[in-house]
């Protein structure tokens, strides 16, 4: 064999010398602590371990900054939204939507959730908040007033009996047609909640609405 050829296979045998060579720290191993990743013999702002990366510095992403450290916590955030999906089949007119879940709705005729079965149309509040839009859409074409009233009930009184709000929206619309109610500006009263007591709604469409698909979304303060 030549010698040019026992220089070949040898250096093949050791990594070549790289400019910019990227480890941990004394170029340990990587464990279950945190270590900074090194460029060449420079420390970088990152850490990392076999289960955690830590960006101790400046971080940003697509040239936007991103908040790091304790004041990034979770617990910064004010504000979150929340959905409740209340499909039902109604022969009336005028129903309390099935907030707590079911699929019945109960009838509005009386003004007032029927007291003994407040369970099915009403929810407690886990924080102060707002009612912020109702997606209305029915299979029965409607023609006029679509009227959306919030009900509480404050302590020592079990289901809501006192209306607090009114939004009314005008409608024209075919069956199975989307109906968007924003409640920024209610019509008379308040769209606000308080943590700690009991709401329903109730909807007063033109026609029976008969398979009624019904979307709420809420805005809940977590400080609260």
């Amino acid at each position: 064999m030549r010698l040019s050829d026992i220089v070949k296979h040898i250096t093949n045998l050791f990594e070549k010398k790289r400019k910019n060579p990227i480890q941990l720290e004394t170029d340990s191993n990587l464990e279950s602590n945190l270590k900074f990743l090194k460029v060449s013999d420079k420390s970088t702002p990152m850490q990392i371990s076999e289960d955690t990366v830590n960006v101790e510095g400046s971080l940003t992403v697509n040239g936007s900054a991103v908040q790091t450290g304790t004041d990034a916590a979770p617990d910064t955030v004010t504000y979150y939204y929340d959905t409740k999906i209340t499909n039902y089949y109604a022969s009336a007119t005028s129903v309390f939507i099935p907030l707590a879940g079911y699929i019945a709705e109960m009838s509005g005729a009386s003004g007032a959730v029927i007291t003994g079965q407040g369970e099915y149309v009403s929810f407690h509040a886990p924080y102060n908040g707002t009612l912020e839009r109702l997606m209305f859409r029915s299979e029965v074409a409607q023609n006029g007033t679509l009227q959306v009233d919030l009900y509480e009930s404050a302590d020592n009184t079990e289901t809501p009996a006192t209306e607090i709000g009114t939004m009314d929206t005008s409608i024209n619309i075919a069956d199975d047609t989307s109906v968007e109610v924003n409640f920024s500006s209610m019509t008379s009263g308040t769209n606000a909640i308080v943590k700690g007591r009991v709401y329903a709604v109730k909807i007063t469409s033109p026609s029976a609405s008969q398979d009624t698909f019904v979307t709420t979304a809420w805005k809940w303060d977590i400080t609260s």
